[in-house]
């Protein structure tokens, strides 16, 4: 591989994409501790401040690629990755250990419900495989999330960080959360119609040409 070609990769976009993924473990070990009897205060803000920062960097890499002319296929595939990596492990997470409202024995927990995980998984693998088969057909790289896609992924970044959140006031954002519940599912099952629709109207059309899909 060339120095001009590695050089093209590692532009500041995917930089910041790729550092989303390195902070995953960190955040992975905050969460787990935060959930454990008298866990010590620190990990519940620093899962939280985690989080925060890689759903900043998701959408500034982004832009940063809009804004400096640095659109390209491996950004978009690790963007997606990031993506995905981050909210499922995140769901799974809340799932398995939840979140504790305090250090004490008898502190309350606060879970993510096995539908929600489910439904939103469910979401990913459904999308994931149907892009492939109707890949396979039609040669057809391109796909679009649309406005039901980002507003699943809104949803459920929002949902995550009520949860992480939820220790400071847990009366207040208890609530919150749950009423996020509902709204990522919904958007969960909405977003997965809107990729059927997508990717019906691609295998009606057929194969394109594979040097320049559309």
């Amino acid at each position: 591989m060339s120095e001009a070609t590695i050089n093209a990769r590692l532009t500041i976009p995917n930089v910041i994409t790729s550092l989303r993924l390195l902070l995953l473990p960190p955040f992975v070990a905050c969460v787990v501790l935060q959930s454990m009897e008298e866990a010590a205060g620190w990990p519940k803000w620093a899962a939280f401040g985690l989080f925060l920062l890689m759903a900043v960097t998701d959408m500034f890499d982004g832009y940063l690629a809009r804004r400096l002319g640095q659109i390209s296929r491996l950004g978009a595939m690790l963007d997606a990755v990031a993506d995905k990596t981050l909210l499922s492990v995140s769901m799974l997470l809340l799932f398995l250990v939840g979140v504790r409202d305090g250090p004490e024995s008898g502190a309350h927990m606060l879970y993510l419900p096995g539908w929600v995980f489910g439904v939103a998984v469910g979401k990913d693998v459904f999308v994931t495989a149907g892009y492939w088969i109707v890949r396979s057909r039609t040669h057809d790289r391109s796909v679009s999330p649309g406005w039901m896609g980002k507003g699943c992924t809104t949803a459920q970044m929002a949902l995550v960080l009520a949860m992480l959140l939820w220790f400071v006031r847990p009366d207040a954002i208890e609530p919150i959360a749950r009423g996020l519940f509902y709204v990522a599912t919904l958007l969960a099952i909405a977003a997965s119609a809107s990729y059927s629709q997508q990717g019906w109207r691609q295998w009606r059309a057929g194969p394109v040409d594979a040097k320049n899909p559309k």
